[in-house]
């Protein structure tokens, strides 16, 4: 799957039972653990394009609903979230109080700078996540090993992460 429309989402009423059709990722806990053994009972997988999924909240109660049944207690992430991917994930998290994690791919200047930028790509990239990371307000930034990844940046915010 397409790592930019996959989230883990807090689920408040986790089921007792394994699903009927276990992913390999299931079956190798369950050889760990021991049948009808779960490492997180409490998460639930929702693989969705981010703009249906933002279209489908709504406000409920101080959370939102929706297909991702986003509260405080959520992460959004967006790995290699390419142009505004991102910025519809963030928002998504921020109007639900959730905290999320994105690890920025394509971004465009326009969307982050009121300038022309002629900078070499290493350079151009930093930034703009540091744009980013002051338009949403993050609370943490980030670099993983560039051996995983050319484009290591990870700005993390919301749902209280400074808090914590």
């Amino acid at each position: 799957p397409d790592p930019a429309q996959a989230a883990l989402i807090p689920d408040p009423n986790p089921s007792p039972s394994p699903s009927p059709s276990p992913s390999p990722a299931q079956a190798a806990w369950a050889l760990v653990l021991g049948e009808g053994g779960a490492p997180l009972p409490n998460l639930r997988f929702v693989q969705a394009d981010v703009s249906s999924v933002a279209a489908s909240m709504s406000e409920v109660g101080g959370a939102v609903s929706g297909v991702a049944a986003l509260d405080r207690r959520a992460l959004v992430l967006a790995i290699h979230g390419c142009n505004e991917v991102n910025r519809q994930a963030i928002e998504m998290a921020q109007r639900a109080d959730a905290a999320w994690l994105v690890l920025p791919c394509c971004l465009q200047v326009s969307e982050y700078v009121d300038a022309r930028v002629k900078l070499p790509d290493e350079v151009r990239y930093a930034l703009l996540c540091g744009a980013m990371a002051e338009q949403f307000e993050a609370q943490l930034v980030e670099s993983i090993d560039c051996r995983i990844s050319k484009r290591a940046i990870v700005i993390i915010g919301g749902g209280g992460v400074g808090e914590r």
